[in-house]
């Protein structure tokens, strides 16, 4: 982790207790309530050089086209009754589309789970996966976001309460949690590389400043057509593992380690 200052947060709002890969922001959700509404700047500072903001033109992007994935989210508790089971089903969708000459990509994800369904919508620029805005519903929560680089703007419903707007001011632009698997796809993948990803966490409304680093490139064999590259991702709540084939970009296994419970949670195509 850096040691890059953040925005400070609300009090009294929690932390997420379970939160990994973008199709598992439904799930964070379940267990979160809205952030209080207030304004936070957070101070100049001179980031760090390992930093990836949103934007850069150091993110590969040819891979990102129209694509739809169904998946399955399965978990396994580390202790007591072990059996695989279904938390829930997920729709990943993405398309591209242009706005002023720009290529830019929609991403959708509606998911099924046991408490509810979610919905979310984000917009971003394909050059460099700057988010735009985004649209999050999870039960009686609504929230609505704004992006622009370095700052935010957030109007949160919790059911018939009136609408709840503050804004968010970071060190460095920042990508939307929900953008994750875009990102660790796009990154400039190679042996040795090690990155901080400035994610704005959907769930809680606070920005964390997370780890991705290459582990190994496997080479191919008879179930991988081409070689692959192992990231990990991690921050204080879980830690995760990408399979990423070397010449799609497409991200042909996951799978995430909670921390404190040591649940694993993967998904199914």
């Amino acid at each position: 982790m850096s040691s890059l200052p953040t925005t400070p947060k609300p009090s009294g709002v929690p932390r997420r207790t379970l939160a990994a890969f973008t199709i598992l922001t439904a799930i964070m959700l379940i267990t979160l309530v809205a952030a209080s509404c207030s304004t936070h700047t957070a101070r100049s500072v001179a980031p760090a050089d390992d930093v990836v903001r949103a934007g850069t033109s150091d993110l590969t992007v040819a891979h990102i086209v129209d694509n739809v994935d169904n998946e399955r989210i399965m978990y396994r508790l580390a202790t007591g009754d072990t059996t695989a089971k279904e938390r829930g089903k997920v729709r990943v969708e993405q398309r591209i589309s242009s706005a002023n000459g720009v290529a830019n990509v929609m991403l959708y994800k509606l998911g099924h789970y046991g408490s509810g369904d979610f919905v979310d919508t984000m917009s971003m620029t394909r050059k460099g996966l700057r988010p735009i805005a985004e649209h999050l519903k999870f039960g009686s929560t609504e929230k609505i976001i704004h992006y622009d680089g370095d700052r935010l703007h957030e109007t949160v419903q919790v059911g018939d309460s009136a609408p709840r707007t503050f804004d968010r001011h970071f060190p460095v632009p920042v990508f939307g949690f929900n953008q994750l698997d875009l990102v660790v796809q796009s990154l400039p993948l190679r042996p040795g590389f090690h990155a901080i990803l400035p994610l704005y966490s959907e769930g809680d409304d606070s920005l964390e400043l997370d780890t991705a680093m290459v582990v190994k490139l496997a080479p191919s064999d008879a179930t991988t057509p081409s070689p692959t590259w192992t990231v990990r991702f991690a921050d204080p709540v879980i830690i995760s593992t990408y399979v990423v084939d070397t010449l799609s970009r497409r991200i042909i296994d996951y799978d995430v380690v909670t921390r404190k419970s040591k649940m694993h949670t993967w998904i199914e195509r």
